[in-house]
């Protein structure tokens, strides 16, 4: 498909670049920087990953799978962790931790460890406001904050586009989703 092959191109790219930088940190900004600019363009809640290479939308959980295989394919050791409404990547360089937060393009890059400190603090409060909107989450009562891996994360695509389908009254194509 024509989004694999960019993707593709977009990762040989990258691959060209990496020798360039010195240290991995400034390498993963670099990475962080360009991967907003071809494929992060509009947060969408219910995104899906095709149409995020396809089109540009992208939600926290999206966007993090991305920066996942990219940090797989360059052999960046990560934890991806999961909130009760949110999901961020941290990276780990030669100069410490890296939070990779795919919802803020601007400041979302953070090496910082007093930065990365408040926002995870923030992330664990359970009011965080999605990017363009007024609502606050519902609160839950219990605290989610656990590391998943690339297959869990498979797992909240399948089940974002199982609700996506059952709002969109299509029960088969939910289930089915549900069960990949």
């Amino acid at each position: 498909s024509t989004e694999s092959a960019d993707l593709t191109t977009f990762v040989k790219k990258l691959e060209q670049k990496q020798s360039s930088f010195k240290h991995t940190t400034d390498f993963l900004e670099f990475v962080f920087n360009k991967t907003h600019q071809k494929f992060l363009k509009n947060f969408s809640e219910y995104a899906s990953f095709p149409e995020m290479l396809d089109k540009g939308n992208y939600n926290c959980l999206t966007g993090t799978a991305l920066y996942a295989l990219l940090l797989d394919h360059f052999d960046v050791p990560y934890k991806i962790i999961e909130t009760n409404y949110h999901i961020f990547l941290l990276a780990q360089t030669e100069k410490g931790s890296v939070l990779f937060e795919t919802t803020d393009p601007a400041n979302g890059f953070v090496t910082n460890n007093e930065e990365i400190k408040d926002r995870i603090a923030r992330y664990r409060q359970n009011s965080i406001q999605s990017a363009g909107s007024s609502k606050t989450y519902y609160r839950y009562n219990f605290d989610l904050y656990k590391v998943v891996n690339l297959d869990e994360v498979v797992g909240l695509l399948y089940y974002n586009l199982s609700i996506v389908a059952f709002n969109a009254k299509d029960l088969n194509l939910s289930i089915d989703h549900l069960g990949k």
